[in-house]
Formats: C-alpha cells, sequence, structure tokens
C-alpha cells in the first residue's frame, strides 16, 4: 500500500555515493591493476602461447626463478591495496568492494605463495606450491570478474 515510500535503489542519494566512492577507489583499483598486469607479463607462462594470454595466466618458476618480480609485486601492490580495503563501502558500493578486495587478497597469496616456492628451491620441490598459486590466481581471476560486473552495475547506477 505504500509502496510508494520504497526507494527504488537508484536514488540521487545512491548516485551521489557511488560518484563519490568510485572517485576515491577507482585510482586504487586502476594502479593495482596495473602492477598485476606487469607482474603478469614478468613471469606467466603458458606451453605454446607466445607471449602469454592474459587470461588463465600460470605462473612457472623458470620465469622467475628466485620470487624477485613477485616480491615486486607485492611491494608495489601494497599501499594501493591497503588503502583500497581501507575506503568504507556504502551499500550500494558493498558487491564490487567485496569482489575486488578479495580478488586482491587472492592476488597477494599467489604472489607470496610463488615468491616462497622460489626462496624454497634446492631444500624443497616447488612444484606445490606453484600449483596453490595458480589456483589463488583462478580464484582472483573469479573475484575479479565479479568485481568488474559489480563495478558495471555501479557505472550504470550512477549514470
Amino acid at each position: 500500500m505504500l509502496g510508494f515510500l520504497k526507494r527504488d535503489g537508484n536514488s540521487s542519494e545512491d548516485r551521489a555515493e557511488i560518484i563519490e566512492y568510485l572517485a576515491k577507489v577507482r585510482p586504487l583499483a586502476e594502479a593495482a591493476e596495473r602492477e598485476f598486469a606487469a607482474w603478469m607479463a614478468a613471469v606467466v607462462h603458458e606451453p605454446g602461447a607466445d607471449p602469454p594470454r592474459a587470461n588463465s595466466p600460470r605462473l612457472a618458476i623458470e620465469a622467475d626463478p628466485e620470487g624477485r618480480h613477485a616480491s615486486i609485486y607485492l611491494w608495489h601492490v601494497g599501499d594501493p591495496a591497503r588503502d583500497f580495503v581501507e575506503c568504507e563501502p556504502t551499500k550500494p558500493t558493498r558487491a564490487y568492494y567485496e569482489a575486488f578486495s578479495l580478488c586482491l587478497e587472492a592476488r597477494a597469496a599467489a604472489a607470496d605463495g610463488f615468491r616462497s616456492a622460489a626462496e624454497g628451491i634446492g631444500a624443497r620441490d616447488p612444484a606445490p606450491q606453484i600449483a596453490q598459486a595458480n589456483r589463488k590466481l583462478a580464484e582472483a581471476d573469479h573475484e575479479h570478474a565479479r568485481a568488474t560486473a559489480a563495478m558495471a552495475a555501479l557505472e550504470a547506477r550512477a549514470g
């Protein structure tokens, strides 16, 4: 009966919150994306692919036997990732925030696992850690797809 009082989820207040939030986090997300792309360009190996494709990346210890690129990625992405996570989402931006935060977390776990595998060469077989790092990258890809879809929805709502 009082349906006219319900918010349609696309009020001017929601649009303003979305625009303000995206103005804060978009540069942070873009910086994190650049760092990830640089890391992937340095260490991804796919049999038969030259150069490696961006989708379905596979880390290979041969491309970074000392784990330096993974360490550099973690160092460079630390500040933008931390700042992104510290930006409190509003209700309309929560899905994007959650998905991109989980993406950043999975990417960091992949880089850390890769670095650890490289540091342990000679003392232990790096294959299990590399496999786990690749699983984390697949998880990050899934969360990144969710974040991309949530971003598109936010941009549509923001007008």
